[in-house]
């Protein structure tokens, strides 16, 4: 015999509130509930006084007659309605399509329900009998109810009386007694875990213990309330009012004990709780975090946009794990079973690095690509159906490039630990010859019609006396030691200033008062003087050439000219010299054997280690499938010494990042490195 709501035998008050209005009416709902395996075969009937309404809510029945209402079949109108899209239409490209799972818990199913609504007059004082009756499929009448088995309906003063309240937040341990009625279904997740987060089932098998537990139930139909006043006497379909319970947890896990729908009180004393009655997901979840002590700069809420119901029952809960680079960022997705399928965005919190980063799905093979910025969204398609699912947001990292080169991002989700650095190639030691810093001999300057050619030579260190060399000034721009590989650099520099020195101060001496030089004749060779200067280094920068006045300190040196000498060297423009100057620095860069000064070669690298055997996946934006060609790829078991090149593996997906599998060695080492190299 199936169940009556309300009994026979019994009487339901009604309560009308002092305020209500003369021309409100009151709404009743009976059930019928069958267990399983039941026979619900034929009709079922209620035989009452009710009155009977128009459309425009007047009584059309006489008063105290009897009349018979057949009982239907209950279904939630959400699941009458026809699968459909609920999405916007307009979401960016690219989008996260996110399938429904078959195994994903929902509430469980109402047994079979029958029933009917009836409409009255909302008249304080008024009273209704009624029964049940079974029409058999062979047009038999079945009386459920004795002689004073009646059920009575009294309409009287009276509040209506507010049981639960449709918002509620708290401490777990201080959590409604009446919670434990329903039949809970739902997910928990553990956010405490050094890499990904843990989804599970509630129920579960096994005891676990999440940081988050998102359950959902819906009352059985036919507790929902009785009664409802309106001002319309159009038939209201009932419906019950689903409950979500988001709990929250900080310090301590949540516990929850196999097979139990709800974690026990006391196993985390810090824990919060949001219970939405009628409300959305997110008001449920939005409470409990509100209630929470949890450390929002590692778990926090992200807001979700789209139509109104599409985002109310579906969160998003961005979860940092880690201390050091790489930190761990995921991005937990629940959205509640609904019919149709549907389109929302997920903004990215402000404090979210403006990089660009790779989304990684479980549900998907690739990896999609999501530029850098700022007040970015991420965009997701949800199939009809239920889902929580975990997605892997993993930064983009410069390899730079060295000079002109471009830098290369690579993305590496599994990567534990990573490096990124340069470091200085080694060069070809070359030694640094005399000659190459010399000018030209036929390098030459005029002046009018006369015209002199000068010689300006470094003096080869291989001819000088063992003695000079121990007198050698302390100012000599010039090392000591040829043959010192690592002097290179100083002595280049020194012969540079020295001949920078001698054109410089050449511009600035004054001409001949005499006579400019001529070429004397064979027969007065007592009477010339000898104007070059002697080979000695200890004064390198006093040579004849840029110094010839007489009233030089060092006038009277042995190193220059003497001062009895007249004739003077013609002076030199400026504009030749710096000519002459920028010959000579364009000859010593064109020595092939000579470094450049002040620069040194520089190559970036990224080393990666991983805590599992290969294959490893790395990363790279979409359209950049040739940069793989500019990366050099290594591996070896930590400790080991020795790296192994490898040429990895391209898989070139369209619309989404490239990705790169590296793959080698025999798995016997339990962590593992890969060295990138930019070449």
């Amino acid at each position: 015999m199936p169940t009556f709501h309300p009994p026979l035998a019994c009487t339901t008050s009604v309560p009308i509130p002092a305020a209500t209005s003369t021309d409100s009416f009151v709404h009743l709902n009976f059930f019928v509930t069958f267990k399983s395996q039941e026979d619900s075969s034929g009709s079922w009937e209620i035989w009452t006084d009710l009155p009977r309404l128009d459309d425009q809510g007047r009584v059309i029945a006489e008063p105290g007659e009897w009349r018979a209402e057949t009982f239907n079949l209950y279904q939630d109108v959400s699941l009458l309605e026809q699968e459909g899209d609920d999405s916007d239409g307009h979401l960016a490209s690219p989008t996260v399509h996110l399938e429904a799972l078959d195994a994903h818990p929902s509430a469980a199913k109402n047994p079979k329900t029958l029933y009917l609504s009836a409409t009255v007059p909302a008249s304080v004082d008024t009273s209704y009998s009624y029964t049940f009756r079974h029409v058999t499929e062979g047009g038999d009448i079945q009386w459920l109810g004795g002689v004073g088995g009646n059920g009575f309906i009294k309409l009287e003063n009276g509040e209506v009386e507010v049981k639960e309240e449709p918002l509620t937040a708290g401490q777990w341990a201080n959590n409604p007694s009446n919670l434990e009625k329903l039949d809970w279904r739902g997910v928990g997740i553990d956010l405490m875990g050094e890499k990904a987060p843990q989804i599970s089932l509630v129920p579960s098998e096994t005891a676990f213990s999440p940081t988050i537990a998102l359950l959902e139930a819906t009352p059985a139909l036919h507790i929902t309330p009785f009664s409802k006043i309106s001002s319309s006497s159009s038939s209201l379909f009932p419906k019950p009012s689903t409950h979500h319970l988001a709990m929250v947890s900080s310090l301590s896990p949540l516990l929850f004990r196999a097979s139990a729908i709800l974690p026990s009180a006391d196993s985390s004393q810090d824990a919060a709780y949001g219970l939405a009655i009628g409300k959305s997901l997110q008001d449920a979840v939005n409470a409990a975090f509100n209630k929470s002590k949890v450390d929002q700069s590692r778990i926090r809420l992200g807001k979700v946009f789209g139509k109104s119901t599409a985002k109310d029952d579906v969160v998003a809960i961005f979860s940092c794990t880690g201390e050091d680079r790489p930190v761990s960022t995921h991005l937990i997705v629940h959205a509640a079973h609904s019919s149709k399928s549907r389109d929302i965005s997920v903004a990215l919190p402000d404090t979210f690095d403006s990089a660009a980063f790779a989304v990684l799905a479980p549900s998907s093979t690739s990896a999609m690509y999501i530029p850098g910025g700022l007040s970015r969204e991420l965009h997701f398609h949800f199939d009809a159906g239920a889902t929580t699912q975990s997605l892997r947001l993993a930064d983009f990292v410069e390899i730079r490039g060295a000079g002109s080169d471009d830098s290369i991002w690579i993305c590496v989700p599994d990567a534990k630990v990573y490096e990124i650095g340069e470091e200085e190639m080694d060069l070809p030691k070359h030694s640094l010859g005399g000659t190459s810093l010399a000018l030209a001999d036929d390098v030459s300057s005029q002046v009018g019609s006369d015209t002199t050619q000068t010689t300006l030579s470094v003096p080869e260190r291989e001819t000088m006396d063992p003695k000079d060399a121990g007198e050698e000034d302390e100012g000599s721009a010039v090392g000591t030691d040829s043959s010192a590989e690592g002097g290179w650099f100083f002595r280049f520099i020194g012969r540079f200033f020295v001949n920078f020195w001698h054109f410089l101060l050449a511009a600035f001496r004054s001409k001949s008062s005499t006579k400019p030089d001529t070429i004397e004749s064979d027969d007065e060779p007592e009477e010339r003087f000898e104007t070059q200067t002697p080979v000695d280094e200890r004064t390198p920068l006093l040579d004849s050439v840029t110094l010839s006045r007489t009233t030089s300190s060092t006038a009277y040196s042995p190193m220059i000219s003497p001062a009895s000498e007249t004739a003077t060297k013609p002076a030199v423009k400026l504009s030749k010299n710096l000519n002459t100057l920028s010959k000579l620095i364009a000859s010593n860069a064109a020595d092939e054997e000579l470094p450049v000064a002040n620069s040194v070669k520089i190559r970036s690298y990224a080393q990666l280690t991983f805590d599992h055997p290969s294959p490893f996946k790395f990363f790279l934006p979409p359209g950049t499938k040739d940069a793989h060609d500019k990366l050099r790829f290594a591996f070896k078991a930590k400790g080991e010494a020795t790296w192994e090149d490898v040429v990895p593996t391209m898989i070139d997906n369209e619309g989404s990042c490239v990705e790169l599998v590296v793959a080698g060695g025999d798995g016997a080492g339990t962590e593992w490195e890969v060295r990138v190299e930019h070449i």
